[in-house]
């Protein structure tokens, strides 16, 4: 089976998530092309330390859902068919960050959709629901079968995530300072990441086998 995983990931989380899910799938015996996703234009991509201002721009523009002209890597990643497509979400203000939803209007993107089982990762804090009910209404209007999606979330509680994020994304440290949790996917989520691509894999193969007998 040939997947595709296409994933953005500012600090890191979603590429944590997209190696997890490449070795999984190439452990069962899937073909995987790992695809990164990024703004084309250098200048405007979003580095840290932010200022307060940049938080506030970045999330208005994901709730405008502006889109954006953007690289992909490797750059023949669109240029063939999958008998699955795994999209990693991240969550900026309850929408999908500009690259992800930028892509999901390319018209290579629309073509590969078309007629393919996708799975969506959301890799969010705590807000999930809305990135991903935007996420079907897209992929579904291009004539993709939703196999589901799964939310994978950062350590804390509501609360305490967002006081971390925040600290983390105004901060060029890595680290965030007691009493703090740490910054990023929980263990607990990361460890899901595996038994869900198995079950993702397992769901694609259905499809695929259902298609089959009814042609």
């Amino acid at each position: 089976m040939n997947v595709l995983i296409l994933y953005y990931s500012l600090t890191g989380q979603a590429s944590v998530v997209a190696q997890i899910a490449d070795k999984t799938l190439c452990e069962a015996g899937a073909t995987v092309t790992r695809c990164r996703v990024d703004f084309a234009d250098p200048a405007i991509r979003p580095q840290r330390p932010f200022k307060l201002a940049d938080v506030k721009r970045w999330s208005a523009i994901a709730a405008a859902g502006q889109q954006f002209d953007i690289t992909i890597d490797p750059l023949n990643a669109l240029n063939r068919r999958y008998d699955l497509i795994l999209l990693l979400s991240n969550t900026w203000q309850k929408h999908p960050a500009p690259p992800i939803r930028s892509l999901l209007s390319h018209p290579d993107m629309k073509r590969i959709l078309y007629g393919t089982p996708i799975a969506t990762y959301v890799i969010s804090r705590r807000l999930w629901r809305r990135n991903a009910e935007v996420v079907e209404q897209e992929t579904t209007a291009a004539g993709a079968s939703t196999l589901g999606c799964w939310h994978f979330g950062h350590c804390g509680g509501a609360i305490t995530s967002l006081f971390t994020t925040i600290a983390y994304m105004l901060s060029k440290a890595d680290g965030v300072m007691w009493p703090l949790p740490q910054y990023g996917l929980s263990d607990e989520a990361i460890a899901r990441v595996a038994p869900t691509t198995h079950e993702v894999l397992s769901k694609a193969q259905a499809w695929r086998s259902r298609q089959a007998a009814e042609a």
